[in-house]
């Protein structure tokens, strides 16, 4: 179960990927996706960003993220936090919905990105909570 829901959430960000790591070669990012989920978030990392970069944005989903396997051989499980109780996991989904960030995820990725280093970014299927993330933490690209 948890791989399957591994590929879809990889497959739902797949464009949101490409388009961070459209970049210049020459710069070294450390891409993340977030997956937000009812139990908590999830932070994930890509672990060879180069080799996706030189695939064509057409083929990117087929070649990498086309089931399970193919998505854990590129992405790492960074963290998984779960929500404290059922008020904050309903606090934190209407936030999403409204494209704001609640405080559990404003603490989550400023504790989570702050032990990667520089050159985070991190690829965010909703466009709405870009908004918000970009927002609450203005140096993080998204």
């Amino acid at each position: 179960a948890a791989d399957a829901l591994l590929a879809h959430h990889i497959v739902y960000h797949t464009n949101s990927t490409k388009q961070l790591l459209s970049r210049d070669d020459s710069y070294s990012i450390n891409m993340h996706l977030l997956f937000e989920t009812p139990a908590g978030y999830s932070l994930f990392k890509i672990s060879d960003d180069k080799k996706l970069k030189k695939t064509d944005e057409e083929d990117l989903h087929d070649k990498f993220f086309a089931d399970a396997s193919k998505a854990k051989k590129y992405v790492d499980l960074v963290h998984f936090e779960p929500f404290a109780d059922t008020a904050d996991a309903v606090t934190a989904a209407a936030a999403c919905i409204d494209g704001k960030v609640s405080k559990s995820l404003k603490s989550f990725l400023k504790k989570q990105l702050k032990k990667s280093g520089n050159g985070d970014s991190l690829a965010i299927a909703d466009k709405n909570l870009v908004a918000g993330i970009k927002d609450a933490i203005p140096n993080l690209p998204c």
